[in-house]
């Protein structure tokens, strides 16, 4: 049977902040034809005056050189909780 109680993950508290934007656009090295490519990625939050979260937990370090005001990404599930609630806008593939 599930257990009664929901939401199942308890994410520290976010406040949301308005055009705050979280992003993955890698799916998996499974599979490379389910990501996007990192320049279209970037175009995509180009114009984000807020802050932009990545969601994903490592980039390379081409990668990281589209987007260098990002942090250094979620270190758990609770993390990635965490910039979900946060975000205004989540993109992701």
């Amino acid at each position: 049977t599930l257990p009664a109680a929901v939401p199942y993950l308890r994410p520290p508290r976010v406040e949301p902040a308005p055009g705050r934007v979280a992003l993955a656009w890698r799916a998996g090295t499974w599979n490379d034809t389910r990501s996007l490519p990192v320049p279209l990625a970037a175009r995509m939050v180009r114009a984000v005056r807020g802050r932009v979260d990545v969601l994903l937990p490592t980039r390379s370090a081409a990668e990281a050189r589209y987007f260098p005001k990002a942090g250094p990404g979620p270190r758990s599930l609770a993390d990635l909780a965490a910039y979900v609630s946060g975000a205004s806008l989540v993109i992701t593939v």
